[in-house]
């Protein structure tokens, strides 16, 4: 059984995974899937696994922006997180 709660059903692709890497960690990170879901559910707060959980199965195409700790958002549609964007680096409008 996970412990994972709603991150268990969620893809995670590999543009995600880059950008990740890319913009949270600053450098690349050979991930195994399950310890990359483990990590993000330790940076997601409660609210923001909740809007997450409500928000993953939209269909549309620019997906639907999520907060992800205190300074990134995620892009999840159809299940997946799609990328991550710094709210701090002025990318978020």
């Amino acid at each position: 059984m996970s412990n994972l709660g709603i991150l268990t059903d969620i893809k995670l692709g590999n543009h995600f995974i880059q950008r990740f890497n890319e913009r949270y960690f600053g450098r690349s990170h050979q991930w195994n899937i399950s310890d990359c879901k483990s990590y993000i559910d330790k940076i997601m707060t409660p609210t923001q696994k909740k809007l997450l959980d409500k928000v993953k199965d939209n269909k549309k195409e620019e997906g639907i922006r999520v907060g992800f700790g205190y300074s990134n958002v995620v892009v999840v549609a159809n299940n997946k997180l799609i990328t991550l964007l710094n709210k701090k680096k002025g990318k978020i409008k």
